[in-house]
Order: C-alpha cells, then sequence, then structure tokens
C-alpha cells in the first residue's frame, strides 16, 4: 500500500514530518534511508502517543493509528458513539480492519511479554 522502510512509512505520514518540522530537502525516496525512516516513523507514533494520551490504554489507540491513519481511528472512535469515553476495548470492537485489529493485538501482546520478563 505504498508503505516505505524499516518502519512502513508511507510517503503522507511523511509529508506531515516534512510541513509540521519544516523539512526542506525531502524527497520520498528518503524513506529508504533507515535513518530518515526511523525518524519519520517514532515522530508519527510520538504525535499519535501525544493525541491519545488522555486514554488509559493511548498505546492501542496510537498503534491502530500508526497502522490505519488517524481518519480511520476518529471514525472507529466515533462509531462507539462514545466519543471522547471511548475506551481501548470501545476501539477494539469497532476496528473493521483484520489487518490493524492482528497488528494491534501481537504489538501489545509483545510488550506486556517484554514487560512481565523485565526486559523493558
Amino acid at each position: 500500500a505504498g508503505e516505505r522502510g524499516l518502519m512502513q512509512v508511507t510517503e503522507i505520514a511523511a509529508e506531515d514530518w516534512v510541513r509540521l518540522e519544516k523539512i526542506e530537502d525531502f524527497k520520498p525516496q528518503d524513506l529508504y534511508d533507515p535513518r530518515v525512516n526511523v525518524t519519520v516513523g517514532t515522530w508519527y507514533l510520538a504525535r499519535g502517543l501525544e493525541r491519545w494520551r488522555g486514554k488509559s490504554s493511548a498505546e492501542l489507540f496510537a498503534l491502530a493509528e500508526y497502522n490505519a491513519g488517524r481518519s480511520r481511528v476518529n471514525r472507529w472512535v466515533d462509531d462507539t458513539n462514545l466519543g471522547h469515553r471511548a475506551t481501548a476495548d470501545d476501539l477494539r470492537e469497532t476496528i473493521d480492519f483484520p489487518g490493524t485489529r492482528e497488528y494491534v493485538r501481537t504489538i501489545l501482546d509483545r510488550y506486556a511479554y517484554y514487560k512481565a520478563t523485565g526486559r523493558m
């Protein structure tokens, strides 16, 4: 679907980074440079974590946004009919992309594993 590099960053996400960080010499092929790709990917994920920081499981919301995009997560939150009161469980129920549901579950399972084993 057009994702590039280590963190599978889309050109649209990179364009947000370029605009908001005032990057002047970016070219889409720069996403194949690991340093640029990780910079953009972590920036995008950090923005999602910041946007959802008031939630009890901001990680789930941010990961869904990272994988499927902000507009889709906003739609899924709207689909809960709870607005800002929507919880992680509510969001899980409305994610209608199987790939995103699996992505979020897998990452959160790995996170829990590393926390439980003292590796974090």
